[in-house]
């Protein structure tokens, strides 16, 4: 798991997303009028739940002005999604 206390750039959040979410749609979509900035939104992988999921548990959204960090929390959500998915 990545270590929290240390940024990533754009480049190593959207590899380290991409391989936690299993082949798994995910997006990043800018609009300062609806969003405020950016919304990165990731599809969850196959059995896997996190408290701040949303659309039925489908989906973790994070929206801001700035991407890398939203796409850092994104992968954040899905790896402890998916710690838990392993714990159950």
């Amino acid at each position: 798991m990545h270590d929290k206390n240390t940024a990533e750039t754009l480049e190593e959040a959207i590899a380290r997303l991409t391989a936690l979410l299993e082949g798994r749609y995910w997006s990043m979509r800018h609009s300062e009028v609806v969003y405020g900035g950016w919304l990165v939104r990731a599809s969850m992988p196959l059995s896997a739940t996190h408290p701040s999921s949303t659309l039925n548990g489908l989906w973790i959204d994070a929206s801001g002005p700035n991407l890398a960090p939203l796409v850092t929390d994104v992968a954040n959500k899905v790896a402890e999604a998916l710690a838990m998915r392993g714990a159950a």
